[in-house]
């Protein structure tokens, strides 16, 4: 980070005024300060550059120790601007890792121009499929399309909005928790947990800035943020934003293809932040365990697990009654809550005023506390759906005979619904969503929501409950959070897409512009992390494995399309950890292994968790520790999974000796890598 300390002791001539004033007087003195002493960083490497060069040509035809002298203070100038033009070009690339000891310049450089390249706007298409070129107009266009978006569809309120009596609500202590008083280590511990040089908000300060300068501006900061929750009231300048629109997709057409996020100021951002750490604790008792979303203890990966096993039983569904899974897409989802909907969710639930009056002073998409706010009002939806399946006018599914029944699960925005393939069914199903998106401003978007039938619902019935759904069949719902999803066993290019999702990070510009060493951190913090989020419940087929590791093995030795490199190790001992000669990178397969053996644990550790009854009642009834676990063949993808990783699970297992009442001396694997028992020979008593 850029010092300028004396700059920073003149903020303390402003304590006196409010962080407005403080921050334009900081930012004025920050500008002069540039252009006079700071200056041009290109300009001021070409000049000593330039300098350095007449030096050294002065010093071959006449050598004096004041020239070296001369050259040596000038190299010293020339290392700190090469510094400070690496920190200038790592800022703008986002690239949220950095390879120590390596000049990265170039490669950030790089990471820039592409990036630009990639986000730049030339044109769009308006409502009517016609180009927008002209700069202006496309500034109208968008300006006109938030306008539309960010309008309230309510001219009138709803009413209607009810929610059963017996749903959870905060308690009286907890109430008390959400409007404690601030103290400074809570203003501390939130800037402190914000990553220093993310996008900073309209007044330009980024995280880092007041974590850096915090003895300065530490206790000015502390007195706003106090005044904020004291008055439930933010000031005008800190709840300004800047909108930022991120493209969801590459080789982007219409404005619906970018997702506005919002750059907010720090100290707004630390407001939020301390508002979300009071919030987290509680989430778990307000909200259902059919939402997986922003709640301590849940992952997505459970949600994918339970779908995965209801859309094998419903494959196999015989008999005369049918069952139907609804894939359901929100129009901007989180773009259109209606702030009067989100007033009664917070009332509803019982939250204290003064909190819901801090909370409405400023809600926007990619603060910290937006994330919440959407889960609490997709909250009313799940309690509907539960209420109608308690009067049975919803009638909801299972994975397995003894387990739980599953009407809904949520994740974030992510929806399935699941019922009894009947007419009843459909049209409660029909008459929920549309109380749902009236009393919030939500709008399904039909074009991208699927249903898929069991194979006992005829085609005359298909037809119809689509009609009333007013969805379209599929035979395949396609992806959930990432992962494909197949009814009848999974084919081997169906993960396909993992290593094109690698092959695209492993870009040839990125493999000549890093080090050996800084390709060493590229695999081991980006590309290992794709594919470890597909490889938690499902082993990746053998193929998959060896292409993901030729990927790695090859840009790790600099190997391109046009030219190939020699592997100077093998890749076994490139995958030793570093304390027995390795690099510490990781086998996918092996890797993949680990993960399964993972899933296992879980289950043993959660079996109360509803992904975990699931995959109890219908695989393993007598526990996960069953030895006859392996016997079943057919199954799931999650089953088979399971099984993959069990051995490796076994293993790895050892008993902590505690009152002795469950552990087998001569039996148990407790210490070593068998039983004592196999060690002794002939009967073990006489």
């Amino acid at each position: 980070m850029w010092i300028f300390s004396q700059l920073l002791k003149k903020l303390g001539l402003f304590q006196l005024f409010n962080l407005s004033i403080t921050f334009a007087i900081f930012a004025a003195l920050v500008s002069a300060w540039n252009k006079t002493k700071f200056g041009n960083i290109f300009y001021r490497k070409k000049r000593v550059l330039t300098r350095l060069n007449g030096v050294q040509c002065a010093w071959t035809s006449s050598p004096s120790e004041s020239l070296y002298r001369i050259e040596k203070s000038l190299r010293k100038d020339y290392f700190i601007i090469l510094k400070l033009e690496e920190e200038f070009w790592a800022l703008k690339s986002r690239v949220g890792w950095v390879v120590k000891g390596d000049r990265n310049t170039k490669f950030f450089h790089t990471s820039t121009i592409v990036h630009r390249r990639a986000n730049k706007i030339v044109r769009l298409r308006n409502s009517i499929g016609e180009w927008i070129i002209d700069n202006e107009l496309i500034r109208l266009h968008i300006q006109q399309g938030f306008v539309n978006l960010f309008s309230t569809s309510h001219l009138h309120p709803p009413g209607g909005f009810c929610l059963p009596m017996w749903a959870p609500k905060v308690s009286d202590q907890e109430a008390l928790s959400l409007i404690a008083h601030v103290d400074a280590k809570d203003v501390k511990m939130s800037l402190w947990s914000l990553q220093a040089f993310k996008a900073p908000g309209p007044d330009g300060l980024h995280p880092g800035f007041f974590q850096k300068c915090w003895p300065t501006v530490g206790e000015s900061v502390v007195k706003e943020v106090r005044q904020i929750f004291s008055t439930g009231k933010m000031s005008e300048y800190l709840n300004k934003t800047l909108i930022s629109l991120i493209p969801k997709c590459l080789g982007f057409e219409t404005l619906s293809q970018f997702r506005p996020i919002s750059l907010c100021n720090t100290v707004y951002k630390i407001v939020t932040k301390i508002i979300v750490c009071r919030l987290r604790p509680i989430m778990g008792n307000l909200v259902s365990p059919f939402q997986a979303a922003f709640v301590l203890g849940r992952r997505g990966l459970d949600n994918v697990v339970i779908v995965q096993e209801l859309i094998c039983s419903t494959h196999r569904k015989k008999g005369r009654l049918g069952q139907l899974i609804l894939k359901l897409d929100f129009e901007k989802a989180s773009d259109r809550l209606e702030w009067g909907f989100i007033h009664e969710v917070l009332t509803f639930f019982k939250f204290p005023p003064p909190f819901v009056e801090l909370v409405l002073e400023g809600i926007r998409q990619g603060d910290h506390l937006s994330p919440y706010l959407f889960i609490l009002c997709m909250e009313y939806l799940s309690l509907k759906i539960l209420e109608t399946c308690d009067n049975n006018s919803w009638k909801a599914i299972k994975a397995s005979r003894n387990g739980p029944s599953f009407s809904h699960l949520f994740f974030a925005d992510d929806l399935l619904l699941c019922a009894e393939a009947s007419s009843s069914c459909c049209s409660t199903i029909t008459r929920i969503l549309e109380d749902f998106c009236l009393q919030s401003g939500q709008k399904v978007n039909l074009s991208k929501s699927d249903v898929f039938f069991s194979p006992n619902v005829n085609h005359i019935l298909r037809h119809h409950l689509c009609g009333i759904l007013g969805v379209t069949s599929t035979p395949n719902l396609g992806k959930y959070l990432g992962f494909p999803l197949r009814p009848n066993g999974r084919s081997t290019r169906d993960f396909d897409f993992v290593v094109e999702k690698v092959q695209a990070k492993l870009s040839s510009w990125k493999a000549k512009l890093l080090s050996p060493a800084g390709r060493v951190i590229l695999v081991q913090s980006v590309t290992s992390a794709i594919p470890a989020y597909y490889m938690q419940n499902v082993a990746l087929p053998i193929r998959v494995c060896f292409n993901l590791d030729k990927l790695n093995r090859d840009f790790l030795w600099g190997s391109i399309d046009e030219r190939k490199k020699m592997h100077m190790v093998s890749w076994d001992k490139v995958c030793r950890p570093k304390d027995l000669g390795g690099l510490g990178l990781y086998s996918t397969k092996a890797r993949n292994l680990a993960l399964l053996a993972k899933l296992n644990w879980r289950v043993m550790e959660d079996p109360d968790s509803l992904w975990a009854k699931t995959l109890i009642a219908k695989y393993c009834p007598n526990g996960i520790m069953d030895e006859r676990l392996g016997t079943r063949r057919s199954g799931s993808s999650n089953w088979k999974g399971l099984k993959k990783g069990h051995e490796v699970f076994r293993k790895g297992l050892r008993w902590v000796v505690n009152n002795g009442h469950e552990i087998s001396f001569w039996h148990d694997l407790w210490v070593g890598d068998s039983p004592l028992r196999s060690l002794v020979h002939g009967p073990l008593s006489s």
